[in-house]
């Protein structure tokens, strides 16, 4: 970090342009814009390999921990790699950076990929109307994804 540059800003550069969740300070624009559209490129990934359901939320005015949630249902667990494996490509072709982690992938009831500003959710039928995700966040505005 040099001098004057907020952690924000150190773990924005250090994480090849997505932040991190441990940010002390709101991020930039920028930093949100890039975030929102990392988001969409994932939901759009997810949806291409045949993902259902696939959704995604601004999470910037009611959450310390990211930028944008993605999350979608896979089928099986089958499907649930392939999936993986398009949003990490298609995300790295587009923004040159690879998760942080993924977590959950051995056991496929609910994968979570993690971008730091942005975490990706990947569930079985059962899992995703278990969690009903969208529902805790129910205040964040959808990002629109033109699927």
């Amino acid at each position: 970090m040099t001098e004057g540059q907020s952690l924000s800003e150190s773990r924005y550069e250090s994480q090849g342009g997505v932040l991190t969740a441990a940010t002390l300070e709101p991020p930039t624009a920028e930093a949100h814009a890039a975030a929102v559209e990392l988001a969409r490129v994932a939901a759009r990934a997810a949806n291409a390999k045949k993902a259902t359901d696939v959704a995604a939320l601004d999470l910037s005015g009611v959450s310390d921990v990211c930028e944008a949630i993605v999350a979608a249902t896979a089928a099986n667990s089958r499907l649930a790699d392939s999936v993986v494996d398009e949003v990490e490509a298609c995300v790295r072709l587009s923004f040159g950076v690879s998760p942080l982690s993924i977590e959950g992938r051995s056991d496929g009831r609910w994968i979570l990929i993690d971008y730091g500003s942005v975490i990706v959710h990947l569930f079985t039928p059962e899992a995703r109307d278990f969690y009903r995700i969208e529902r805790l966040w129910g205040d964040a505005p959808r990002i629109e994804l033109g699927l």
